[in-house]
């Protein structure tokens, strides 16, 4: 019979070093397939919502829900928007940022923090933003611009009154808290008004700059679509109805 011949030393050592070599190789192209892969299911989420705000337009004869300061559940897309969205838990957040950030309090109540890059926000259940029964948590913000209030600067409407690139009107998108209000004077220079994130900018442009999803966020827009834009073209958006662009904005400090 044939002597079984082992494998040697060296030859051991050699398979090891292969399997190291694609091991480096792969892990990489692994994990951007999986951030992609979030990505594609962030911006699948998004689309549905635009048509969640198209329904309620539909229903509200072409208008945006209102932003009512003095009734706090008119404040925000979770509450006006519940009747047409069933699955809480994966409509409102992003699966790049389902986790809680809790090193980010607002000040405002105990349980409420905002979110960053990778972190969801989370409004204190107590503190009648929501109903009694919602968890009060996302990582999706709304232009709040795109409501109706008194100032001549919000859309309102769906159809934004005759606007004709609604396309470039954001309306819910990747954010470090549930609403915003964009300006043409936000702060975009200096880095502290992102990395340092707190109670003084959370109304601030700063609560969408962000690189969530490759170099930007995805967004969804008034006319029914739903796109990613990089975190320097942001302020070449339509965010109110006054809104100056700015062109691309230097943002090579942003990680």
């Amino acid at each position: 019979m044939a002597k079984r011949r082992a494998f040697t030393l060296i030859e051991l050592l050699i398979v090891i070093a292969i399997i190291s070599v694609l091991l480096t190789l792969l892990v990489p192209a692994l994990t951007q397939a999986r951030h992609q892969a979030r990505s594609a299911v962030c911006l699948a989420t998004l689309k549905h919502w635009s048509m969640i705000y198209q329904m309620y337009a539909e229903d509200y004869k072409g208008k945006l829900p209102e932003f009512v300061p003095s009734t706090v559940h008119s404040t925000n897309f979770m509450e006006n928007l519940r009747d047409y969205y069933a699955d809480i838990n994966s409509m409102r957040t992003c699966p790049e940022a389902k986790i809680v950030s809790t090193d980010n309090p607002t000040g405002y109540q105990p349980l409420s923090f905002f979110g960053d890059t990778y972190h969801a926000w989370q409004v204190d259940p107590t503190a009648l933003f929501v109903a009694d029964d919602d968890w009060g948590i996302g990582s999706y913000g709304e232009n709040s611009w795109i409501r109706k209030t008194s100032d001549e600067k919000c859309w309102g409407k769906v159809d934004a009154k005759g606007e004709p690139r609604t396309d470039e009107i954001p309306v819910l998108m990747d954010a470090r808290w549930n609403n915003f209000w964009a300006e043409n004077d936000d702060p975009w220079d200096d880095p502290t008004c992102v990395l340092n994130y707190g109670t003084w900018n959370w109304e601030e442009i700063a609560a969408v700059v962000m690189r969530r999803h490759n170099e930007g966020i995805n967004i969804c827009f008034l006319d029914g679509s739903a796109g990613y834009v990089p975190a320097e073209d942001l302020w070449n958006l339509r965010w109110h109805m006054t809104f100056e662009r700015r062109g691309r904005i230097d943002l090579t400090w942003l990680k």
